[in-house]
């Protein structure tokens, strides 16, 4: 937690109230007290760790509680993404890239500037860790550690059909070509990617062998990829000389 945020429980037994808590070091503070229908805003008084709650209650007595949800506060300066060429050089910068790796690869070329184009925005929204600054080259959005260790940034996840905002940990890179490459070989050598890699060649097949190897929990994932190369012409990339 970064700052403010708002708290909505709805008890399973009858009940005219609803009373949120925060714990921290054995101590419990009482947040704020709210009709059933109702949201509670709070914004942590310092940062480290917390324990927050809700408790029902049914003419002053407690009748039902929450499970307990542990969060960290941190309230100090954060990171944003940030760019790493200027939007119109993005897709000969990728360009150069993917061509090389199709000729080294056969992974499409399309696919793989389409990739890069959705997970930065265009270069302009590569990942940087959200409480340093630090950097991560992180073209592809992989998760974990990677050549130059990870960086925590907010994403949001798909999961059951909903949207979820979390911090996860990123790979970072010394370099953008490591980034390229340490994507190939993500999706060369692990094992639920063969749906992709049996056709990888192919940039809209592709697009949907990554869906299925579970690249990306976004269930338009694959629609997605194929408008960016369809509206940005990148089929051409694979028209090639090897």
């Amino acid at each position: 937690i970064t700052g403010q945020v708002e708290m909505f429980a709805m008890p399973n037994v009858p009940a005219d109230e609803v009373r949120y808590y925060a714990v921290r070091n054995g101590e419990r503070t009482l947040i704020g007290t709210a009709g059933l229908t109702q949201k509670v805003s709070w914004t942590p008084p310092s940062d480290g760790e917390w324990m927050i709650y809700a408790a029902a209650y049914s003419q002053g007595t407690p009748v039902v509680a929450t499970e307990p949800i542990y969060v960290r506060a941190y309230l100090g300066p954060t990171y944003g993404p940030q760019p790493i060429v200027e939007k119109s050089r993005f897709k000969d910068f990728a360009a150069n890239l993917a061509v090389a790796s199709y000729r080294e690869t056969g992974m499409s070329a399309a696919l793989q500037v389409a990739q890069a184009i959705l997970e930065t925005g265009w270069g302009q929204y590569v990942p940087v860790d959200k409480y340093t600054g630090k950097f991560s080259n992180n073209l592809f959005g992989i998760k974990g550690e990677g050549s130059a260790g990870s960086i925590v940034s907010t994403t949001w996840e798909v999961y059951n059909g909903q949207s979820y905002t979390v911090d996860a940990e990123f790979r970072a890179y010394n370099d953008p070509r490591e980034s390229w490459q340490d994507h190939k070989d993500l999706l060369l050598t692990r094992p639920w990617y063969e749906v992709f890699r049996e056709v990888m060649s192919d940039p809209v097949l592709g697009a949907w062998g990554l869906r299925k190897g579970g690249y990306a929990t976004d269930p338009e994932y694959p629609t997605k990829l194929i408008r960016i190369m369809k509206e940005n012409n990148l089929f051409e990339l694979d028209v090639i000389q090897f």
